[in-house]
């Protein structure tokens, strides 16, 4: 009788199983592709952030750096306030130590003004961080 309960067995009913089985096989495979999207774009979105703020605070940090050669040197303060009223009544030496000083500034300046223009306008959330601040 095992014989002919093997013969009897509807091979098209097995078969529509199978691919019922495969296909939410795939379903689930899709939906686990799906999910592990999403977290990576979490992830890469905040890996910016962290990476624009760590921008910003160089930019901070360079600005700060000026200002405090000028607070610790008060001969610095001093070529810079005689160099800003009069370049041509600077020596050689001061002439290029204020230039120096000159280029450092605008330097940093340049760094804020990119960051500013280029980094923080495309990022929706520092747009929102200046706006709440």
């Amino acid at each position: 009788m095992n014989w002919i309960a093997v013969e009897t067995i509807n091979w098209v009913a097995i078969g529509a199983i199978a691919e019922t089985i495969g296909g939410l096989g795939v379903l689930v495979s899709l939906v686990y592709v799906a999910i592990q999207i999403r977290q990576n774009s979490h992830l890469i979105e905040r890996s910016v952030q962290s990476d624009e703020l760590a921008a910003f605070e160089r930019n901070i940090e360079s600005g700060n750096g000026i200002r405090e050669l000028m607070i610790l040197h008060p001969s610095l303060a001093q070529l810079f306030l005689k160099g800003s009223k009069s370049f041509s009544s600077l020596d050689a030496a001061e002439k290029f130590r204020f230039s120096l000083l000159l280029r450092n500034t605008f330097s940093s300046m340049q760094g804020a003004y990119n960051w500013g223009a280029f980094g923080a306008s495309r990022s929706p959330w520092l747009r929102r961080y200046w706006q709440r601040h």
